[in-house]
């Protein structure tokens, strides 16, 4: 039997500002092995420090907090990363 993984599965454009909002996750049956994604989430984002060093923030968004997700997806995947859940 394997054990269920939490996986954010409602994702939603909010009408005001047209920016992508993760809600909650809740638990999914374990695929037991990674499943390429199409968003980024940064509070489930687990990754190895280069990716940091490899792709910053943008440093012309200093403030940025609602859509730096999407900045930092489209930022990530033009410099070779994938996303998995």
């Amino acid at each position: 039997k394997t054990t269920p993984v939490v996986a954010i599965c409602k994702t939603k454009i909010l009408e005001r500002s047209f920016m992508f909002k993760h809600e909650r996750g809740h638990f999914v049956h374990n695929p037991s092995k990674p499943v390429l994604s199409i968003f980024f989430a940064a509070g489930f984002s687990f990754a190895r420090g280069h990716r940091i060093k490899n792709v910053p923030s943008d440093p012309y968004l200093p403030y940025l907090f609602d859509g730096e997700e999407m900045s930092m997806a489209a930022r990530m995947w033009t410099h070779g990363y994938d996303f998995y859940t």
